[in-house]
């Protein structure tokens, strides 16, 4: 004659040891999809800028003309910070001459404000703003540098760009 009461406790060791099995397999998935999560890198802030120009001298009066773009890649909205994102265009002089080479001088840094419209920028969206100012006259200058800061969440992206004036229309 079999003990009545050793099936249940036959029942509730199998139940018991499936159930952790089950909340062991559930914990294993969750702590792989958030490490998963954690090195796909579309969830990190991601952005993508750009800044192009042009050179144009009318009368003999230069100006400069140019788009800076930003596009976010990644899945997150992001918050433009209006401290620290700008474009600052600067003089490229020509150096002194001599047998080696040497790289030329960056002088005069104009800081245009950039993106003011934009308080965020949605994930996939790309941004754009173009812009347009007249030179001071400067006849060392060779070239012109346009730089692209844009600051979101405390960090720094860069886009550079060189404006060749050697193919000024007049």
């Amino acid at each position: 004659m079999a003990c009545p009461y050793l099936e249940p406790a036959h029942h509730s060791t199998i139940d018991l040891v499936h159930t952790f099995l089950e909340i062991a397999a559930i914990l294993i998935a969750g702590f792989w999809s958030y490490i998963s999560y954690l090195r796909g890198r579309t969830f990190k802030l991601r952005m993508e800028p750009s800044i192009v120009g042009k050179s144009v001298e009318v009368g003999g009066v230069q100006f400069i003309s140019g788009i800076a773009r930003v596009k976010n890649v990644g899945l997150s909205k992001l918050p433009i910070e209006q401290t620290g994102t700008a474009i600052l265009v600067s003089d490229l002089l020509s150096p002194a001459p001599t047998l080696e080479p040497t790289c030329v001088n960056e002088g005069f840094t104009l800081v245009l404000e950039v993106f003011k419209k934009h308080t965020w920028v949605e994930p996939g969206e790309p941004i754009e703003e173009v812009f347009m100012l007249r030179l001071p006259e400067n006849p060392e200058r060779v070239a012109l540098k346009l730089q692209l800061r844009l600051v979101v969440r405390g960090i720094e992206w860069n886009a550079d760009s060189i404006i060749d004036l050697s193919s000024t229309s007049k």
